[in-house]
């Protein structure tokens, strides 16, 4: 891990406060579950916050707006690496898991529409498990 990405990660955890009512309904869980469901909700909005400056573009004709987009795409890295963090893997090892996944989905290093839609689940949920071991 570089030294940026440990300064990041830190920052992450230190800054991943849930607000209080989710805290609240799901105090029941524990530090790292927190983590994980924190981030995904995190994940979802600010994936939409990232879309929507797309729609702009497409629906309404503006240009796209480097800066709001690098914003965005800032406070989805944040917490998506909280959710790596609530389940104790690295971005590096995801990273790891999503290139072994992808060279089961598509053996010859290609895109095809064939191994794009007859994916065979099982054996890119084996990759992944592969990679993490």
């Amino acid at each position: 891990m570089t030294a940026t990405e440990r300064k990041h990660c830190e920052m992450v955890l230190e800054l991943a406060v849930p607000p209080p009512l989710i805290a609240e309904r799901v105090s029941h869980l524990g530090k790292d579950e927190l983590n994980f469901f924190h981030g995904a909700i995190g994940l979802a909005s600010e994936a939409g916050e990232l879309f929507d400056s797309v729609k702009r573009v497409i629906a309404y004709g503006e240009e796209v707006d480097r800066i709001e987009a690098v914003d965005e795409l800032g406070d989805i890295l944040f917490y998506l690496v909280l959710c790596c963090q609530g389940l104790g893997v690295t971005l590096r090892e995801v990273q790891q898991a999503n290139i072994r996944k992808l060279k089961s989905r598509y053996p010859s290093g290609k895109w095809t529409y064939l191994d794009a839609t007859r994916r065979d689940r099982a054996a890119e949920r084996q990759a992944v498990s592969e990679a993490l071991r």
